[in-house]
């Protein structure tokens, strides 16, 4: 199965980041890359460049930015974004297409029967995933579908659509691009028996249909003792022994809530994130090699993660400090 690594302190000791992250493994590390920071930002640009070989859009392709009236697009941003990539050499991994959240503001407000929903469904796939045929390795094609307790999510979609929504996708996704491997990306399954086996019979009900699917994608925003690694250990091989690539989609390890209970210093904390950093890599590394897609970092430094609040102002769950040095997570994982 797998192996945890027991790291002593020393394992950790400061290291210089010009061993590159990408070349430490033999399948894919990736980035959630922000224009807008590479952009403003120096040392955003030239570690997302040196260090991963795999970009997805953090945000610049979600339907909401890239559509401010109905099947209208404005493609400056993705665009960008994807040129940038392809003249970099990077992979590039789609996200997302279909999502309940940064959905177009003129979306609620949509009429149409329900010929008419299906076919704006079918529209923005065919549109997005068809301007980019054959730039992509892979798709997002639905994100978060599902509930903890394995019921769908309340959506606009479940809503005009019912459950065929999610089979509607899947098809048009696979026949805009054929060559584009196809993800279900949601949260929480590393740690919920419940919600992955009602993912994993929805993917068998695909298949049924003969609609591919190939991958499942584990966001794997996760503390520095929640999940439990033996719990997430099992989920990456019940992913596998389903015949489906596994993507470590949007990977952090959050330290902020440890920090806020006096837990520790956050050089402390950040030495046993190095350890957790280390052990998920090395349970996924376990892994067969058909079932590896990659491990996607959900950011660069800890000065722009997601999870940093006016609530949570020092948490800090990425490889790079806010000065962009880099952490003893950084040091793990390129001596792993």
């Amino acid at each position: 199965m797998f192996v945890l690594i027991g790291c002593r302190k020393a394992d950790f000791a400061p290291c210089s980041d010009h061993t590159s992250l990408q070349h430490a493994f033999d399948f894919p590390i990736g980035v959630a890359y922000e224009p807008a920071y590479a952009l403003s930002d120096s040392s955003y640009r030239v570690i997302s460049h040196y260090h991963f070989d795999q970009w997805t859009p953090e945000n610049v392709m979600k339907w909401g930015a890239i559509s401010f009236q109905p099947e209208t697009y404005q493609w400056t941003e993705a665009d960008a974004f994807v040129s940038t990539a392809l003249q970099a050499g990077k992979k590039l991994h789609g996200h997302t297409l279909i999502w309940y959240r940064q959905e177009p503001d003129w979306l609620p407000f949509y009429q149409a029967d329900a010929r008419g929903w299906e076919q704006l469904l079918r529209s923005h796939i065919r549109t997005v995933m068809g301007r980019y045929r054959g730039m992509f390795r892979a798709w997002d094609v639905v994100n978060e579908a599902f509930l903890a307790d394995g019921r769908l999510r309340p959506c606009i979609w479940l809503d005009k659509l019912g459950p065929e929504y999610l089979f509607i996708a899947y098809e048009e996704a696979a026949k805009t691009d054929p060559q584009a491997l196809l993800f279900y990306n949601d949260f929480g399954m590393e740690d919920n028996p419940a919600k992955l086996r009602a993912v994993l019979r929805w993917v068998d009900q695909l298949r049924a249909r003969g609609i591919r699917i190939d991958g499942i994608g584990l966001q794997m925003h996760i503390q520095l003792y929640y999940p439990d690694a033996a719990r997430m250990g099992k989920t990456f091989f019940d992913i596998a022994d389903h015949q489906l690539l596994l993507h470590l989609s949007e990977l952090d390890i959050a330290v902020g809530d440890q920090l806020a209970k006096g837990n520790g210093s956050l050089s402390e904390l950040w030495q046993k994130q190095a350890n957790r950093y280390q052990t998920v890599v090395s349970m996924y590394s376990s892994l067969p090699r058909k079932s590896q897609y990659g491990i996607t970092l959900w950011g660069v430094s800890d000065r722009y993660s997601w999870l940093r609040t006016a609530d949570q102002p020092q948490e800090s769950p990425l490889l790079w400090d806010d000065e962009y040095q880099p952490k003893p997570a950084f040091c793990a994982l390129i001596s792993n």
